[in-house]
């Protein structure tokens, strides 16, 4: 069983500058979950900046997108992404071989509403579960204890009207590990770390910042590394629980404030516990096969 955890927007910086705040001395697990994740090439030899539409079709789908496309395209999917996106992803994948995955971001009842009136228009992560014929979550969903909005608190949805509670990072992470215990692949997506990166704000960098790695730590304690997280993660004995954690992102931006644009550095992919075929991955198109793999059930 693998919970994927997609970090918009997060690259592999520079680890002697104070433009990075991913060095934040307050961070406790990103830093090192970071030094030893395997280093994915984010530019899919197309020149230019990368961008979140081809990156996250390629991710999704283990094509390379921006080659598909010519360029890279940010923002939302246009037609021929969505195409893409409709042919195949490792949701539709892992479903087809029998398995069970889940989407586990939660959406207020406005946007739903607006998205299937077809006055939204949708990320490549939203169309990769509906073409595959997942259920987008709503607040219920929340109330429940079934999903995770993407910003982890809830905060979000309660600033939309939605009667949800207000989450913890250890709340947000039970519930994900919950829902993980039960699937055999389990997304969910941050996406404020991008957001952060195009402010320019670097006190909102480090805030989203402190949030996903409060959460990070709390799903590895729900993994059963307790206090030895460091330790175990080098290389010491796997946690008791049956979940893969599994982290990727699409392309770097928030790890360079100097700047307000996405960036050309690779970005991570963390497994815990480790797993040798995360080393055969060189850039965003092995992201696909590789949870297929994790998940495979039986």
């Amino acid at each position: 069983m693998v919970l994927a955890v997609f970090v918009d927007g997060l690259g592999l910086g520079r680890p002697d500058t104070e433009d990075n705040p991913v060095l934040d001395s307050k961070l406790e697990v990103l830093p090192w979950l970071l030094a030893g994740a395997v280093p994915l090439d984010a530019t899919l030899k197309v020149p230019g900046l990368p961008q979140s539409a081809t990156g996250q079709a390629t991710l999704f789908t283990g094509v390379n997108a921006a080659a598909v496309a010519g360029r890279h395209v940010q923002g939302f999917p246009g037609p021929s992404l969505r195409r893409l996106l409709a042919r195949g992803t490792f949701y539709s994948r892992v479903t087809s071989a029998g398995g069970k995955a889940a989407f586990l971001n939660t959406y207020s009842r406005a946007y739903l509403r607006m998205m299937a009136a077809g006055h939204m228009r949708a990320s490549c992560s939203t169309l990769a579960a509906v073409s595959a014929g997942l259920p987008l979550r709503d607040a219920a969903s929340l109330r429940r204890g079934d999903g995770v909005h993407h910003d982890l608190t809830g905060d979000a949805l309660c600033a939309q009207g939605e009667d949800v509670p207000r989450l913890d990072a250890r709340g947000a992470a039970e519930t994900a590990l919950r829902v993980a215990a039960r699937h055999d692949l389990t997304v969910l997506e941050y996406f404020l770390t991008d957001q952060a990166g195009h402010s320019g704000d670097r006190g909102r960098a480090r805030d989203v910042l402190r949030r996903l790695d409060a959460f990070l730590a709390a799903v590895l304690d729900g993994l059963g590394l307790g206090g030895g997280r460091q330790a175990a993660y080098a290389g010491g004995p796997p946690g008791v629980s049956p979940v893969r954690l599994v982290l990727f992102s699409d392309h770097g931006n928030i790890e360079d404030m100097s700047c307000d644009t996405h960036t050309l550095n690779p970005v991570p992919l963390v497994v815990w516990p480790p797993h040798e075929a995360a080393r055969s991955c060189t850039d965003l198109t092995g992201v696909a096969g590789l949870l297929e793999a994790l998940a495979a059930p039986g």
